[in-house]
């Protein structure tokens, strides 16, 4: 009996640690996307600005534009390539807690 309160504290105290992994991955998730986006829209709009000032498109802005589209691009792909490997990373943490979780439910009968 002694033991299996133990185990049980034990179970319980690694689901803690886990659920707060989980949070902290999902909250840098969420900043990324936001980071992510908000660099999309910058890059949209220096680019938007390049294209239209003055009357003639020069060379020097057609080389501005592509150097904000390209940096855009490389920081995306970035960003994106991690925001997959912390989703990886998510899901494995959540099947971590849903197997501490089932052996607990099924001998508390609680679903």
């Amino acid at each position: 009996m002694i033991g299996s309160t133990s185990e049980h504290e034990k179970t319980v105290e690694l689901i803690g640690l886990r659920m707060k992994e989980y949070e902290s991955l999902r909250s840098e998730v969420v900043q990324r996307i936001g980071a992510r986006q908000q660099l999309a829209g910058y890059a949209g709009a220096a680019t938007a600005i390049a294209a239209t000032l003055g009357s003639g498109l020069g060379i020097w802005r057609v080389l501005v534009v592509g150097l904000v589209i390209l940096i855009a691009y490389l920081y995306l792909r970035d960003s994106n390539d991690g925001i997959q490997r912390l989703g990886k990373h998510l899901r494995l943490v959540e099947n971590d807690v849903n197997e501490f979780e089932g052996p607990r439910r099924s001998r508390t009968g609680t679903q």
